[in-house]
């Protein structure tokens, strides 16, 4: 079962967190592993307001800190430290190839578009960060195209990707 939220009367709010953080992260050569066309205002934008969809969901309080960032984690839910990762509609779970395994850090998905987001689901970081999950992104084709790990992609590095109906319910979270 999938949980709706609607942060749209947030709105305002989430596009000045995105405008700092994107010019903060900028500012200090933190940039964006996008895979497609959109900007990294609008990946931080959706970002975060996927992050405040959860926070607002589970009524936990979201990571507002607006200095430079790379990796850690969003919230923390039920004693967990989370990642929470924006898709599009049966979007996929990503995450960076760069990445490593942090024992004890979940990843959910949220998925949706303009600030309504479904959380679809979570999984352990080790469940994502792992070989048989790198997969490349084929911008001409848009689909997911499983490779070896060596195989250099025509447009992308690999990203760690899971699809959906892989992902654990959110009643079992932390299990």
């Amino acid at each position: 079962m999938s949980h709706d939220q609607n942060v749209s009367h947030l709105k305002p709010i989430i596009n000045f967190m995105a405008q700092t953080r994107q010019a903060s992260n900028r500012a200090n050569n933190i940039y964006d592993n996008k895979i497609g066309s959109q900007t990294s205002l609008e990946i931080e934008t959706r970002g975060i307001a996927a992050e405040l969809c959860f926070c607002m969901h589970y009524n936990v309080w979201p990571d507002l800190d607006l200095r430079p960032r790379s990796g850690g984690y969003d919230c923390i839910y039920k004693g967990v430290p989370v990642n929470i990762k924006e898709a599009p509609l049966n979007g996929w779970l990503l995450d960076k190839s760069y990445v490593r395994p942090k024992t004890g850090l979940a990843y959910v998905l949220c998925a949706g578009a303009d600030f309504r987001y479904k959380i679809v689901g979570w999984c352990w970081s080790h469940d994502l960060i792992s070989v048989e999950n790198l997969r490349y992104w084929d911008v001409i084709e848009r689909d997911w195209l499983k490779v070896a790990t060596n195989q250099p992609s025509k447009s992308y590095p690999p990203t760690y990707a899971l699809p959906p109906h892989s992902l654990r319910k959110m009643s079992d979270f932390g299990s």
